[in-house]
C-alpha cells in the first residue's frame, strides 16, 4: 500500500491517506479524461467493525443519574483534569444505570470567569457525525441516494463534480482538497460556498473513488446538499431533526447571528477566539454544545433513534485506516478506534479545532458512553477519556 503522510489541520492529528497503486496518485494532475466514472478504493485495504462490538444490546435506556458510589470517584478523578485545562465538559453515560455530567473551570484563563452547566464548548469534528446522520436519514426517506453525484445538488464550480458521489463526501474518498489546509490560514468570515470555490481552485488530490484523504471540504459540500434537498437552512434541519427530538437544548450550528453562551477556546493556556466564531467551519465542525447532549446524541444514534439500525451498521460497514498503526478508522461520518494499550474498541467520532479538543465514544466492552471537551486544543480529550475509563475499570461496575 503507498501512503502519503499528510496533517489535516482541523483535526491536528497526523493521518495516512490511502492511496490504492496504479491509478492515479495526488502529485499528478487530475483531470476528466483520467478519471473514470464509479471508481471505488480497493476495500481490501479497508477494515470492518469487529463482530463483538455488535453483540451489546444498544437500546437499553439511558436515564436518571449514576449513584453516589461512582459519581464521587468520578469527581475526584475529573478534578485532575483542570491541571491540564482552564475547563472542561464532561459526561458519562452507564445504560440502566443512569448518566453523570460535570463541567467545571473557568471560560476564559485570563479573566476566570467561571462557566456554567448550560455553557456551551465548540465540538468540532464530532459535527461530522451530525451531519452524516441526517444525509442517511434522507437516504433513507429516499430524497436521495449515496451513488448521486455532487453535480445534482450543486452547481456552483467544481472539480469533476459528475463523479464525485454523496457516498465519496461521507467517507473523504472524494480527492476534494481541505479548504483549510494551505498557507492562507486566515480566520475571516466565509460562506459555505465560499469555501468550496476556494477548494475547487486547489483542484483534487486523486480521482474521486480511488483513495481515502480526509477532507473537511467534502463535509462542507454535504452541508449544501441538505440545505438544497430540504429547502432549510442546515442548523434549522439540526434543530428539527436531532437536537429538539432529542431536547439537546445546550447543541446548535453556530451562525454569524446565534447568542449562544459560548466558552472560550484556548491554545496551551492562551485565550482565543477566531474571527469566524467557528463558522466558517459549518457541516464539518461548527457545531457547539456540552458532553451531557454529546453523549445523549451518542447513545440515540446507536440505539437506533436517529436512524435505523440498519443504516447505523451501514455507517460501520467499510472503515478506512486513519493512522498507520491501524488504531483509527472512518466510515460515514463515524469513527472506530482499536486502541489495544488502552480503551480497546471505541466507536465515537473525535474533533480539534481553534482552542478545544474533544471525543464522544461508546466502550463495548464496559458498557459505557463518554464524552470529554477541553478548551484548550493542546490537550488531547482521548487523554482525558481514557483517565476516566480507567476510573470505571477501577470501580468493577457490573453491566
Amino acid at each position: 500500500m503507498l501512503t502519503k503522510l499528510i496533517k489535516n489541520k482541523l483535526l491536528l492529528v497526523t493521518f495516512y491517506s490511502l492511496t490504492i497503486p496504479h491509478i492515479v496518485f495526488a502529485d499528478e494532475k487530475i483531470s476528466a479524461e483520467s478519471c473514470a466514472l464509479g471508481q471505488k478504493p480497493d476495500y481490501s485495504l479497508f477494515s470492518t467493525l469487529p463482530a463483538e462490538v455488535w453483540r451489546n444490546n444498544y437500546n437499553q435506556a439511558l436515564i436518571g443519574t449514576l449513584p453516589n458510589s461512582i459519581t464521587e470517584q468520578l469527581d475526584k478523578a475529573s478534578q485532575k483534569l483542570l491541571a491540564k485545562t482552564p475547563a472542561y465538559s464532561i459526561a458519562i453515560g452507564i445504560p440502566n444505570k443512569g448518566l453523570w455530567f460535570s463541567q467545571k473551570g473557568f471560560s476564559n484563563a485570563n479573566t476566570q470567569l467561571s462557566l456554567s452547566e448550560s455553557a456551551s464548548f465548540q465540538v468540532a469534528s464530532i459535527t461530522k457525525a451530525f451531519t452524516a446522520s441526517i444525509i442517511m436519514q434522507l437516504l433513507d426517506e429516499k430524497k436521495l441516494d449515496l451513488n448521486d453525484s455532487v453535480d445534482k445538488y450543486y452547481t456552483g464550480p467544481l472539480t469533476l463534480a459528475t463523479h464525485i458521489t454523496i457516498e465519496h463526501l461521507l467517507m473523504h474518498t472524494s480527492g476534494l482538497a481541505n479548504y483549510n489546509s494551505q498557507s492562507d490560514r486566515s480566520d475571516k468570515i466565509s460562506n459555505p460556498k465560499q469555501l468550496i470555490e476556494k477548494a475547487s481552485k486547489l483542484g483534487l488530490n486523486f480521482c474521486p473513488g480511488t483513495a481515502w484523504e480526509y477532507s473537511n471540504t467534502g463535509y462542507i459540500l454535504l452541508g449544501i446538499i441538505i440545505e438544497t434537498v430540504e429547502k432549510k437552512s442546515l442548523n434549522l434541519v439540526i434543530k428539527e431533526r436531532i437536537t429538539d427530538p432529542l431536547d439537546l437544548n445546550n447543541t446548535m450550528l453556530r451562525t454569524l447571528s446565534d447568542k449562544v453562551s459560548i466558552v472560550t477556546g484556548h491554545q496551551s493556556g492562551n485565550p482565543m477566539t477566531p474571527a469566524d466564531t467557528y463558522t466558517n467551519a459549518y457541516a464539518a465542525g461548527g457545531i457547539s454544545s456540552t458532553a451531557k447532549d454529546l453523549v445523549v446524541f451518542w447513545h440515540a444514534l446507536l440505539s437506533g433513534k436517529i436512524v435505523s439500525e440498519k443504516d447505523i451498521k451501514k455507517m460501520y460497514a467499510s472503515l478506512a485506516p486513519m493512522d498507520p498503526k491501524n488504531q483509527m478508522f472512518y466510515g460515514l461520518g463515524v469513527q472506530f478506534y482499536n486502541i489495544q494499550q488502552g480503551p480497546g474498541f471505541m466507536v465515537g467520532h473525535s474533533g480539534s479545532i481553534q482552542g478545544f479538543k474533544s471525543i464522544v465514544a461508546y466502550i463495548p466492552a464496559d458498557n459505557v458512553y463518554i464524552a470529554v471537551i477541553f478548551n484548550d486544543q493542546s490537550v488531547p480529550a482521548e487523554a482525558g477519556l481514557w483517565h476516566l475509563l480507567r476510573t470505571i475499570r477501577k470501580l468493577n461496575i457490573e453491566s
